[in-house]
């Protein structure tokens, strides 16, 4: 074994002990905790429009933007590039049906006229290759061939006045018909002598 010099400290200080060898440490690789330097992924909308404002407006450059926010170059060039408020994705449009399926749901309509009385939507249940077209497809070629769909009638406002009117007629009803299969081949029908029109809005 050969043999060590051996120098002793004047001062007599003590000796710190070593809790790991230095070779080891070197070798080992160096990780280091991830400080968080405070900036957003994302722009908020309010911090777009400041940014925005400042530079199309005020004429401040990107980097004197970037500096004076805190925000990276990137971070304020995309704010530039793209709109304020994020858009959505638009659902892709259904189509227009096709004009050989517009041409046999033509056919079957004209084939029978109990066929216009078919609600729209069983439609695709009657007709060859219907089957997998939406609402949608199928309420544009009907609007495409002329057909339209009846609205509801909305029922006439009830009032006070109605009411006594027609109570009055069912107390005279029974006094003139007291057979009530006279009800059946004599149709009743009542009239206050008001008018009424239907409009989109509702009845005036």
């Amino acid at each position: 074994m050969d043999d060590f010099d051996i120098f002793e400290d004047p001062e007599d200080r003590p000796v710190t002990p070593l809790t790991s060898l230095p070779l080891q440490e070197l070798q080992q690789p160096q990780i280091h905790p991830s400080t968080s330097s405070g900036r957003k992924k994302e722009l908020s909308r309010d911090d777009r429009l400041r940014l925005q404002g400042g530079h199309f407006y005020g004429g401040v450059s990107i980097h004197t933007l970037a500096e004076k926010t805190g925000f990276s170059v990137k971070q304020v060039r995309r704010a530039l590039t793209s709109p304020a408020t994020p858009q959505k994705s638009r659902r892709p449009r259904p189509g227009f049906l096709p004009e050989h399926l517009r041409d046999q749901l033509n056919a079957f309509l004209n084939e029978d006229l109990r066929h216009h009385d078919i609600p729209w939507p069983d439609l695709r249940y009657l007709v060859p290759s219907l089957e997998g077209i939406n609402d949608t497809q199928l309420n544009r070629a009907m609007q495409d061939l002329g057909y339209s769909r009846c609205r509801k009638k909305k029922a006439l406002p009830t009032t006070a006045r109605t009411h006594h009117l027609r109570v009055q007629m069912a107390h005279d009803l029974l006094h003139d018909r007291p057979n009530p299969n006279n009800w059946v081949t004599r149709p009743v029908l009542f009239i206050d002598k008001t008018f009424f029109r239907n409009s989109q809005t509702g009845i005036k």
